[in-house]
């Protein structure tokens, strides 16, 4: 109601008749879910466990200090050593 009627002081114009401008080009959100993956490349643990986003994740035993790659989505945390699935947890 009131920051949106205000002179923007980067772009030097009227932030709600900017707005008005683009908004016929932009595109309306998808019907569904979208359901991003954040992929990241982690060190196993001398403990066997993979830090991700402050949390500790096991992986079964045998796969220490390896570099493993995780997929982070907004159920889940994926952890793969060489494209194959080893740990997942919720």
């Amino acid at each position: 109601q009131v920051a949106n009627r205000r002179l923007h002081g980067t772009t030097g114009r009227i932030v709600a008749e900017h707005f008005a401008e683009e908004r016929p080009s932009l595109k309306s959100l998808p019907a569904g879910p979208y359901n991003a993956v954040l992929r990241l490349e982690r060190r196993i643990t001398r403990e066997g466990m993979v830090s991700v986003g402050g949390n500790l994740n096991s992986v079964p035993d045998g796969t220490r200090k390896r570099p493993v790659e995780v997929q982070v989505t907004a159920t889940a945390v994926q952890i793969l050593e060489a494209s194959t699935l080893i740990a997942a947890h919720p």
